[in-house]
């Protein structure tokens, strides 16, 4: 039974306690507990292990190295029985045939390479399915074929927009496998400006930092102290049989018919830092853009009642080093490009914090950031994240290209151009511009096929801070 003496003393423990523990609700937040709020907010824990570590939050988030599973590290199976052999630990199916699933937290899009160590004859091949974790539905199947030292063998590459996935591995016969790998392309870490560092304080620019990085919005950070624009002309084609076409005003361009195309362009960077490149033209039925045969971006195709129009669109952003570097382009029917900007940004903590100001939400003043603000944060993120998701249509390719044309066929001229769009002239500039292996006339292309875009004419100064439109 408690006295008033007791309860005299339970007060004065509770005011020591209160400030010895502190309020969780006052507590400051962390790098590995905004790194867990992120994929909370973004829906990409599921994946991860209730009790997950803080680098395996963050490795999730900067996907900086390949994602490796040693075989035993399954998630779960489909009803078979599995053993584990050998110092190696390689596992085996006990049945005919064994699937074993391994999580997969895709945060930025891009391809995707699939490794197996996987010892056994050729008698034993087996299959790695890529399934989306949401619906079990196969994104892609690869052939898995083992090899008699264990060594490694690469199953295939495959295209992932973000979210949850299954690398599921179907083990037949004697096949014993070690290893899982999905080693990730050249992608923007999603971390803060100084990396992530465990127990450190979070602070309001590292909340913007990670917040533009996670919704790839980048592109809107300020423009620094240097750009170029690059015309049409200066592409190589790597398509055979394709020449520039001219759209009102001469300017020359590259445009796609049903076949496609692909060109690629060598551009000069003056010193290290952050870049965007931009594109006009037309999205057609969708464009494949890539920096240095490694970071890639994918424009989806267009999707509206009203006739197309040529405008500005951010392709990529990225840190680049000084030097020379190649960007390659695909462009799926439909499809044109007549010049790029490649523009740098500035990239410091204040720039990020005024973005994200501008962008919808106030961090706050620099320094550590209060759990409150924190919180409000992450509703910024779901809805950017939420929006995000409906941006992503996957690879492009022919069957796009056909869909474009189903949609959009009935709003392009009978002659491939937009209605009041002049005719499309000889060429590129001074009616030359035919690449190596050039020769169909502009505008031209198969018997039966659909000619390229013709783009109206336009103004040929680029905008002083080229941000997409629409």
């Amino acid at each position: 039974m408690f006295k008033p003496k007791h309860l005299v003393l339970l007060a004065v423990c509770g005011t020591t306690l209160l400030p010895l523990y502190g309020d969780p609700r006052q507590a400051p937040v962390t790098h590995a507990e905004w790194a867990r709020l992120m994929l909370n907010a973004m829906d990409l824990s599921d994946a991860l292990p209730p009790q997950a570590r803080a680098s395996t939050l963050f490795a999730s988030l900067s996907w900086k190295e390949a994602l490796l599973f040693p075989a035993a590290q399954y998630e779960r199976t489909e009803g078979t029985n599995l053993t584990l052999r050998g110092p190696r630990q390689m596992l085996a199916a006990t049945t005919e045939l064994a699937s074993v699933h391994y999580p997969l937290t895709i945060i930025m899009p891009g391809d995707y390479k699939v490794r197996l160590k996987l010892q056994g004859g050729e008698e034993s091949p087996c299959v790695v399915d890529v399934v989306r974790r949401e619906d079990e539905a196969v994104v892609v199947s690869f052939p898995a074929l083992p090899t008699l030292d264990g060594g490694w063998r690469e199953a295939g590459r495959t295209h992932l927009d973000p979210g949850l996935y299954y690398a599921r591995v179907q083990l037949r016969g004697d096949a014993l496998l070690e290893r899982v790998e999905l080693t990730p392309p050249c992608l923007v870490p999603v971390e803060p400006l100084g990396g992530w560092k465990g127990t450190a304080l979070l602070y309001t620019d590292d909340v913007a930092v990670t917040l533009l990085r996670a919704t790839e919005l980048e592109h809107e950070l300020p423009p620094g102290d240097w750009s170029e624009e690059v015309p049409a002309s200066r592409f190589v084609s790597a398509t055979p049989d394709t020449q520039l076409a001219a759209g009102g005003g001469g300017e020359a361009y590259l445009a796609a018919d049903q076949r496609g195309l692909s060109a690629h362009v060598m551009l000069d960077v003056p010193e290290h830092g952050v870049y965007t490149l931009y594109s006009f033209g037309l999205q057609g039925s969708g464009q494949s853009w890539t920096a240095d045969g490694c970071a890639k971006s994918v424009t989806c195709p267009y999707v509206g009642a009203d006739i197309p129009r040529p405008q500005w669109r951010s392709v990529l952003t990225r840190e680049f080093t000084a030097g020379r570097h190649s960007v390659s382009v695909t462009l799926a029917e439909g499809a044109a490009v007549s010049r790029l900007r490649l523009e740098r940004k500035r990239n410091d903590a204040e720039a990020y914090l005024a973005t994200l100001d501008r962008l919808g939400f106030d961090a706050g003043a620099p320094g550590p950031i209060s759990r409150e603000r924190a919180i409000d944060a992450l509703s910024f993120l779901r809805k950017r994240a939420s929006e995000r998701a409906g941006a992503f249509c996957g690879e492009v390719g022919p069957q796009a290209g056909e869909q474009f044309a189903a949609a959009q066929g009935s709003q392009i001229g009978g002659d491939g151009g937009l209605p009041g769009a002049p005719p499309s002239g000889p060429g590129g500039p001074g009616g030359g511009g035919t690449p190596p292996g050039g020769g169909r006339p502009p505008g031209g292309g198969p018997p039966g096929g659909s000619p390229p875009p013709v783009l109206p004419p336009q103004d040929v100064a680029s905008p002083t801070n080229p941000l997409p439109i629409g």
